[in-house]
Order: C-alpha cells, then structure tokens, then sequence
C-alpha cells in the first residue's frame, strides 16, 4: 500500500509540472505577432505593384480615381501577394490560414492612417466613390486556374465609402451596409464577393483618420454567407475605387497582422489534459519499469537461491567427514 501511495504521488507531481508547464508555453503561443504584409510604412516601394494611377513617395502611398464612363471595375491600388486566376503577382504575403470556426476570434487585425481629399459625384442616378482593402482568400487548389474552372473569394472592407444619386435624394450617404453576390455580369470572374461596409469611418475629407479594424470578423461574415468552412490569405490591396466619381487618398502606413489572443479556458482545458496524460504515462511507466526489475532479479534470485543450498550441503557433507 505504501509502494502504491508513492507511485500516485510521484506522478500527481509530474503531472502538475506538466499543467504549469503547459500554461505557460500555450499563453506564450497564442500572444504571439507575426506581420502578414511587409512594407507597411511605404520607404521601400519595392514591397509593391502599383496599379491604376496608384504612386509610392516619400514614405506614402498617393490613390487617385476619375472615373466618367460608369465602369464597375475602375480603381487604383498598391497591391502584395498573388491574385487568382493566374493574374498579376507581386512577392508574397504571409499566407495564413482560417477555418470557419476561428474567424471571428480576434486574431487578424488591420491598422491604417490615411487621409483622404473631398469626393466629387458625376451622376445623378447612381455615384459611388470607395476606399478600402481587398483580401483574396484562396478557397481550393485550382487557385491559379481561369475564371471558368475557378471560384475564389473576394473579401472588400471599406472604410471610406459613399453613394449620391437619386434614391438618397441627391445627397451624398455613407454606405454603412454589406454586399455580397457571386461573379460579375459583365463577366470579369466567377467567384464570390463579399463587400463589408460596418467600419465606415472617413466621414471627412483632409483630416487624417487612425483606423482599425478586426479582420476576423468580417471574414466570418463572408465565410458565414457563402457557407465556407476554410480558407488562406494570398493577397493584399489598400485601394480607391469609383463609379461616376473622383477621389484621391493618401496612405501614411498600413499594418496587417496576425495576433491571436490567449483564450485562457481553452489552455487550462489542454493543459489539464496534459497533465492528466503525464499522470498516467508516469504511473503506467512506474509500473512497467518495476515489472520489467522484478523480471530480470527472478533468474539472479532464483541462481542465488541454488548457490546458497549447494554451500549449505558442501558444508554438511565437510562436518560429516
């Protein structure tokens, strides 16, 4: 009974050392940060394609949009990573990946300082003017294949975005609502779009505006939407976008990083597990270790055993004669 009690208790130790040592090495995995995008302060372009009429100087990032022809696609962008469909690609981003269930815990999250200049609107039916960041999300392996063979997801979230026409009685509104739909009708790719409009901020032109925005959330929206269970970051766009309108932005810096937040009732349920794992492993492990001891001591004994009586009758026979 001793014998057993020293075993329960050398293995609770273990296992204690075990839960301690757990705890602290899960806090120490989950508040780590790591950068998915690189260049986020624009003194090296180098980090960026730049697209429409889209310029890096001086530590910035200078947008400009005149659209006049009602185009749905017109915009200018810095852009990092890989498009789908085999389009353009410039370096790569730290390409994460997010399930379903773990989009919307606070691990992916946006900083951007901009400045903005005043918009103009062209049409009285219908201007929209948008400034925001587009996140390809690759979604299966024909990633890179045409149009046709290929669905991905678009994931647009504005923080500048405003509509003028005749339904908001010619005046401009902020859009505060989300927009989702599958492929264009004018057929420039098939894939999903999910346009998140919540974090609508730049109200006023030429004030400069610190933005954050936590990610996550607006890919469970989209996951949500479009009932998609994974998916990995490919690419990165700040943009300005326009349909009948004119807008310019300036971009002081950008961050896009990955930081996930330690969630302490997960970590003591692993770490009890653990630790329960180490108690059993060490008490099995006890016993099979003095299993295998008393294994091996059998033959000895039982040699040592035969030495003595044939000593003991050696002597025997000496005393008789």
């Amino acid at each position: 009974m001793r014998g057993l009690k020293s075993e329960i208790g050398f293995s609770l130790i273990v296992s204690f050392i075990v839960v301690m040592l757990s705890i602290a090495l899960l806090i120490n995995l989950n508040n780590q940060r790591f950068d998915i995008i690189e260049g986020g302060d624009f003194s090296d372009p180098s980090f960026w394609q730049c697209r429409g009429n889209a310029t890096i100087q001086n530590g910035k990032a200078h947008l400009t949009i005149n659209e006049t022809q009602g185009k749905n696609c017109s915009f200018s962008a810095v852009h990092q990573g890989a498009y789908p469909h085999g389009w353009d690609r410039k370096g790569q981003i730290k390409e994460v990946e997010v399930r379903k269930n773990e989009a919307s815990e606070k691990a992916l999250f946006l900083r951007i300082v901009a400045n903005r200049s005043e918009f103009r609107f062209y049409n009285r039916t219908e201007s929209i003017v948008n400034i925001g960041v587009m996140i390809w999300i690759q979604l299966d392996e024909k990633y890179d294949k045409p149009i046709n063979e290929s669905r991905q997801l678009e994931l647009d979230i504005n923080f500048a975005s405003f509509l003028y026409g005749w339904w908001t009685n010619y005046t401009v509104k902020p859009i505060t609502w989300d927009t989702h739909f599958i492929g264009y009708s004018t057929g420039e790719d098939d894939d999903y779009h999910y346009v998140d409009s919540a974090n609508n901020v730049m109200f006023e032109a030429n004030r400069v505006y610190e933005i954050s925005i936590d990610v996550g959330k607006s890919i469970a929206k989209a996951f949500e939407r479009f009932n998609i269970q994974w998916g990995r970051l490919r690419s990165f766009d700040i943009y300005i976008e326009a349909k009948y309108g004119y807008g310019e932005v300036n971009i002081d810096s950008v961050e896009f990083f990955y930081a996930p937040k330690a969630n302490i009732s997960q970590i003591i349920f692993q770490s009890m597990l653990n630790g329960f794992l180490a108690f059993l492993a060490t008490f099995l492990l006890i016993h099979l270790f003095k299993r295998m001891r008393g294994l091996l001591s059998s033959p000895l004994r039982s040699y040592s055993q035969h030495q003595i009586k044939q000593r003991t009758a050696m002597s025997k026979i000496g005393g008789d004669l």
